[in-house]
């Protein structure tokens, strides 16, 4: 009994120290380029109120299309010329680990036109969570 109860500990702490930044946050995605790291972490008292979905239950919270409007406008608020940028693609991704599993959110990037690359690098890049928000980015120390 006591070795089960040390593996359940074990994996417990390996699933925390993966999933969850060194503040405690739930990271959802993290980027290196030329030296500075950042990553998108969502605090978890802002998790517990995010909707859950599951796939087979129909569609998202929040559409596509209203993700990728949410993040035109948070282009516009970064004071980047939206005009000036395509859409590159749009990912539905899931947290995988743990007790939100079933959170989802949308990671929209746009291009510049003509490509160029934007800085500071993930200026064009945005995360949206189903409940319409955004997460930001945090740099690395």
């Amino acid at each position: 009994m006591r070795t089960s109860l040390k593996v359940v500990l074990i994996a417990t702490l390996g699933w925390t120290r993966t999933a969850f930044g060194a503040s405690g946050d739930i990271q959802l995605t993290r980027m290196t380029e030329e030296g500075t790291t950042l990553e998108f972490l969502l605090p978890v008292k802002r998790a517990t109120a995010l909707p859950r979905w599951e796939p087979s239950q129909g569609d998202p919270p929040l559409s596509q299309q209203r993700a990728v409007e949410i993040a035109r406008s948070e282009l516009e608020r970064r004071k980047l010329r939206v005009a000036e940028y395509r859409l590159q693609y749009v990912s539905l991704n899931r947290i995988l680990e743990g007790p939100y599993e079933h959170l989802w959110y949308y990671s929209v990037e746009f291009l510049p036109n003509p490509a160029h690359m934007p800085k500071p690098f993930w200026a064009t890049i945005v995360l949206v969570l189903m409940d319409g928000t955004i997460v930001s980015a945090t740099p690395v120390k």
